[in-house]
């Protein structure tokens, strides 16, 4: 997902993206919303500061044993402000991130621009070695092999999830672990997240 800093200094770049892979996503309404949230957050943060010197003026008289009932009424109606402003700020963020998922990544210049897959180009073909028996696709082959069985990963989680099973499964483990190995040797860190995660972790990633 595109950063929102990224998209306000890039304007034409992410519209021409937008364009380019045929989506929707309004720009202009992002910036201005974007805008809005930011000036929103600067209203905030002075009412808060606000709010914090007069409760710490508060806090002092009623230590001297006075009261000053006009501030705390004042106080009531500035909190009541605030928390009417961040309902608001949580609504344009909202309003953001509906916007937001729809921004494209910007596609390289050499990537054809088309409507759809037609429009691509072959860069290279690889011609096959010539053999004395008919190749099988890969799928067909690790069906016959007893290595993925299709129907019921797309029964358990939709078409495209391949259900691994016996040599399948223990090639595709080692292969996790061969990777993992090779990428601890060149420095990077190994960690095991939680399978279930918040849905902001979800969004960030997706």
């Amino acid at each position: 997902m595109l950063d929102l800093k990224f998209i306000r200094e890039h304007r034409d770049t992410v519209k021409a993206a937008v364009r380019n892979k045929n989506e929707k996503a309004d720009i202009e309404k992002l910036l201005t919303l974007d805008e809005n949230l930011r000036g929103l957050q600067k209203e905030l943060d002075a009412l808060r500061h606000i709010r914090n010197t007069v409760s710490k003026e508060i806090a002092q008289v009623k230590r001297s044993g006075k009261e000053e009932p006009e501030k705390v009424k004042e106080m009531r109606k500035l909190s009541l402000n605030i928390k009417g402003k961040e309902k608001q700020k949580k609504e344009i963020k909202n309003a953001i991130d509906e916007i937001l998922i729809w921004v494209p990544n910007i596609p390289h210049a050499t990537v054809p621009v088309g409507k759809d897959a037609s429009a691509n180009k072959v860069m290279r073909e690889v011609k096959g070695k010539n053999l004395p028996f008919d190749p099988l696709p890969h799928w067909k082959l690790a069906e016959n092999c007893n290595l993925v069985d299709f129907r019921k990963g797309s029964k358990v989680s939709g078409s495209n999830f391949p259900f691994y099973t016996e040599c399948g499964a223990r090639l595709e483990r080692a292969l996790i672990n061969f990777m993992i190995d090779t990428h601890s040797a060149n420095g990077y860190k190994e960690v095991f997240t939680p399978f279930l995660v918040s849905s902001d972790a979800m969004f960030g990633t997706g």
